[in-house]
């Protein structure tokens, strides 16, 4: 159930990158991001809640492994995104969204991976 909600959740959050990058006035801007933090706020809790379930499973410390690779994520995409951002304004939401196609992804074939070894 929550690798199905997460696709729809990224998806959500990919949705309003494209359509920040897409837009040049500022409150459909504003209102864009606003929707698009909301949505960030509940992929997180939704991400952690999966990797329970992996570290359930096996013995392995995913959710510490997890928390370890958010902040250094946070450290190096911050840095990433400034200098994307010199070279164009709307390039680290190009970016973003990018990525959050690839969580996408990811998360589609974990889906399909897991009903597959569910039967």
């Amino acid at each position: 159930m929550i690798s199905r909600s997460i696709v729809y959740v990224l998806l959500t959050c990919m949705f309003m990158m494209i359509g920040i990058v897409l837009i040049d006035t500022v409150v459909p801007f504003i209102i864009l991001n606003v929707v698009f933090f909301g949505f960030n706020a509940v992929y997180r809790p939704l991400l952690q809640s999966m990797l329970n379930g992996f570290s359930r499973k096996s013995d392995a410390p995913v959710v510490g492994v997890y928390n370890s690779i958010s902040s250094i994520g946070t450290i190096v995409g911050s840095l990433v995104s400034g200098f994307v951002y010199e070279v164009s304004p709307k390039g680290s939401f190009v970016y973003a969204a990018i990525a959050f196609g690839l969580a996408i992804l990811c998360a589609v074939l974990q889906q399909k991976d897991s009903e597959v070894s569910d039967n």
